[in-house]
């Protein structure tokens, strides 16, 4: 009878870790992930000759379903690297309704008015740091959803300032513990 009631017992607990499981998969919390940054020998060079090998800021936006109805421009990617940080850094109407929150920054330590969190120093050449893979820890809040978007403006280089780059758009925002982005001389991959 005992063996009866411990075998019950087992069923019953693995049943609820698994309705657990499925709720979580539902409601899209995923907890914290990891952003990995594979950076090339030299990142954030101009041209093929530069070895100026500038660190490079990064901007990592998670945006859920107000922002993304808000900022369409963010979203399918016509906003390029260039305009978002001068937005930014001039904290202009048109982004500062993003929460600090959402708005996750790979930048130099200062006492700037942004509104971001800070994560970390900007990423540097491999030649540079001999870190070849930085890993930063987040947390999209609706990772999974299909209202939901990870988004990442790079802040390279030009010979005019900064690149108007594409951003790199994930989405929806990938649930992947670990998401892989590749760091170049001028661009940002998957």
């Amino acid at each position: 009878m005992n063996q009866t009631f411990s075998a019950r017992r087992n069923r019953a607990a693995a049943g609820v870790a698994l309705a657990g499981g499925l709720l979580l998969l539902l409601t899209g919390c995923v907890g914290e992930q990891t952003l990995r940054f594979q950076l090339d020998q030299v990142i954030n060079a101009p041209n093929e000759n530069d070895l100026s090998r500038n660190r490079l800021s990064v901007d990592v936006l998670c945006l859920g379903p107000k922002e993304l109805e808000k900022h369409p421009e963010i979203v399918n990617g016509s906003l390029p690297s260039s305009e978002w940080f001068r937005l930014r850094d001039s904290n202009d109407a048109k982004v500062s309704d993003i929460s600090a929150a959402r708005v996750l920054s790979l930048r130099e330590a200062t006492s700037s008015s942004r509104a971001d969190t800070r994560l970390r120093d900007p990423l540097a050449s491999v030649i540079d740091s001999k870190i070849a893979t930085v890993d930063v820890k987040f947390k999209h809040p609706e990772a999974g959803q299909s209202k939901s978007a990870l988004i990442i403006y790079p802040r390279f280089a030009s010979m005019e300032g900064i690149a108007a780059t594409a951003p790199l758009v994930l989405q929806p925002a990938p649930r992947d513990k670990e998401i892989v982005i590749r760091v170049g001389r001028q661009a940002l991959s998957r």
